[in-house]
């Protein structure tokens, strides 16, 4: 069975595994994150679960961090609490803000200030978000990593995991592997899956620690267990490629496919690479195509590529005999 092309790296860069490829890295697929549109680091969109997580069986487990859930208020409700003096309210206005586009960028960058500056950890972790990315203001990755280590300081788990993947690629600070491995945890520890995709990667990857296969399968299995797609992704990579496990198909498939489920556009895109080789699944050109599709959406310019080949081939099919 021909196996596909698989994507791995640090959290820094991606990197060859087992010989098979090097694909180059786009957008987040570096630090793990998919930048959140909703309330802070996505989280408190999503109420708890101690539910299956679908398509393993795997019991959820119980989460030691929650943020709380953002209020289902109207516009002005929500801006007049903020106007009124409630912190909560003026992050999770902000929050809304922020999804409806750059525009708005300037008026959240100013109610994140505000509320950091007035003891709400959460608004410190994502104003570091908005220097980080030159969203409403000059990017400054150094006074984003300040940010994200005063918000951890409080025990924010997602600021922990920004300053453990700053830390690990050098930006805003010179590069420090323990660093990374320190504040990863830290996030790990506190149920953040991207700081257990952090962990894991360092783990498996020995990058500033002993290699440990084991820790690292671990830790990315908390991910995915989560919700954090690319924690899924990484292990499907992992089963895929027999790298320090024992090689899995059928664990990859479903590890792949969960990924794509939580809205990883790599995973997407690898399930779309099984279908086109046969890889674990029927080999289905059409399925294929619409995984890529799906990749493409998420953002990964690659497969919007892949889809225009494939549309192109129905709309000229070969004359018979050829």
């Amino acid at each position: 069975m021909k196996r596909p092309c698989r994507l791995w790296g640090t959290l820094a860069a991606p990197v060859l595994l087992v010989g098979l490829c090097v694909v180059a890295c786009s957008g987040d697929c570096g630090t793990g994150e998919r930048r959140p549109t909703g309330s802070e680091d996505g989280r408190a969109d999503k109420a708890p679960t101690d539910k299956p997580m679908a398509g393993t069986g795997l019991p959820k487990v119980p989460r030691g961090y929650t943020q709380p859930r953002p209020p289902a208020d109207g516009d002005a409700v929500l801006e007049a609490r903020c106007t009124g003096g409630d912190v909560a309210s003026c992050v999770h206005w902000a929050d809304r803000l922020r999804g409806r586009g750059e525009a708005h960028y300037p008026a959240v960058v100013e109610l994140y200030r505000s509320a950091c500056e007035r003891g709400h950890p959460a608004a410190c972790s994502q104003l570091g978000l908005m220097y980080q990315d030159g969203l409403g203001v000059p990017k400054d990755p150094a006074r984003a990593l300040a940010l994200y280590k005063e918000a951890c300081d409080a025990r924010v788990p997602r600021a922990c995991s920004r300053a453990g993947s700053m830390y690990s690629t050098g930006l805003g600070t010179a590069r420090d592997m323990g660093q990374a491995f320190a504040y990863s945890k830290l996030g790990c520890d506190g149920d953040d899956g991207m700081g257990c995709v952090n962990l894991g990667v360092i783990h498996v990857t020995a990058d500033g620690v002993p290699r440990d296969v084991k820790l690292g399968v671990a830790a990315l299995e908390r991910a995915c267990q989560l919700d954090e797609g690319l924690g899924c992704m990484r292990l499907g990579d992992l089963y895929a490629n027999g790298a320090g496990v024992d090689r899995n198909v059928t664990l990859s498939v479903m590890y792949t496919k969960r990924a794509c489920g939580l809205e990883n556009a790599l995973g997407c895109g690898n399930m779309g690479i099984n279908h086109q080789l046969g890889f674990g699944v029927e080999k289905d050109p059409l399925m294929a195509a619409r995984f890529f599709e799906r990749a493409c959406e998420l953002g990964e310019e690659r497969y919007c590529e892949l889809m225009r080949k494939f549309e192109a081939r129905q709309a000229s099919p070969p004359a018979p005999g050829q």
